[in-house]
């Protein structure tokens, strides 16, 4: 081991050898002057820099644009398509969670992926590869100066009516973006943004934002806060209350006979104490999706929303 044979000879180097005074003098001024020389050689050899020449600029960071579709709900298909934009590495991995925020159990999303390709922008397949349960690896060809956008497709089955999971069919589309949403490891950090393509008369209600911007995305701060926003997408009621000057929506999906009114009064109530023991509303505004249908039922919270499943009869 190098590092210990030179922690011995540091210790064995303690050992006293007699010298002549002349020795020490001659070893004293060999000590003095070879600093001097070790700097004079490195200013020396230091390699002089053009004063017209510039350092290189650091690549750009990667941009990552989603699309979601859905043509055929009866299918129970998501269509997503992701663009990254700025790559320069020869390879980039995509990798699908396991597990979502709020629930921590292996689900194994990845096993509903199908049909994934992946092409240099346009439209030249790129050759790509699984290296694990989870993750797919493409050969981008890019390096250096060669910058590119890479564009991958691929569809999920969403057929499992569950709070920690996607569900969609001819009456709605609801998605855990954990189970959908896939990700470049050393990209989490970026904004992540994603525009829905829906069916004619059929609305978004997201806890991203209250609307999209105006060329159609809603833009998550980063990859967490993207799959940490479950979002329903149908014809669904959407009611609409206030508390404390914050914007509260109520997306209800299913088999749903109650009072408006009274439900948005109790929840108003709910947020309000919440407000009082935590000091005030953490978030912007914040968004209830409930789903009504016999035999489901549970519930999972998020950053500024909450997916609820009931029966019919917890209503009465």
């Amino acid at each position: 081991n190098e590092i210990w044979e030179i922690s011995k000879i540091g210790r064995f180097s303690m050992t006293r050898i007699p010298m002549s005074a002349a020795t020490v003098r001659a070893d004293a001024v060999t000590l003095t002057v070879l600093p001097f020389a070790a700097f004079a050689f490195g200013q020396r050899t230091k390699p002089k820099t053009s004063p017209g020449a510039q350092p290189a600029s650091a690549p750009k960071p990667l941009e990552m644009s989603y699309t979601l579709a859905f043509p055929q709900p009866h299918t129970h298909l998501y269509e997503i398509s992701l663009a990254i934009g700025n790559v320069t590495t020869p390879q980039v991995d995509l990798s699908l969670p396991i597990c979502t925020p709020g629930s921590y159990l292996a689900r194994e999303y990845a096993r509903h992926v199908q049909d994934f390709n992946a092409d240099d922008g346009s439209e030249r397949a790129l050759p790509w590869r699984k290296i694990d349960k989870a993750t797919w690896r493409i050969e981008t060809g890019a390096g250096g100066d060669n910058q590119k956008t890479i564009r991958v497709s691929y569809r999920v089955y969403a057929n499992e009516l569950a709070t920690q999971t996607s569900h969609l069919d001819a009456t709605h589309a609801y998605f855990n973006g954990a189970s959908l949403f896939m990700y470049v490891p050393g990209a989490v950090a970026r904004p992540h943004r994603i525009k829905f393509i829906t069916p004619e008369g059929w609305r978004v209600t997201t806890p991203l934002a209250l609307r999209p911007d105006p060329d159609g995305y809603y833009t998550a701060a980063d990859y967490d806060r993207l799959v940490d926003s479950p979002t329903e997408i149908g014809a669904h009621k959407l009611l609409e209350f206030a508390v404390r000057g914050k914007p509260h929506r109520v997306a209800i999906w299913g088999q749903y006979e109650f009072d408006d009114n009274r439900l948005m009064n109790d929840l108003g109530k709910i947020v309000e104490e919440g407000a009082k023991m935590f000091g005030g509303l953490p978030y912007d505004h914040y968004t209830f999706i409930i789903h009504v249908q016999p035999g489901i039922g549970g519930g999972t919270e998020h950053l500024n929303s909450t997916i609820i499943q009931m029966a019919p009869q917890a209503l009465e």
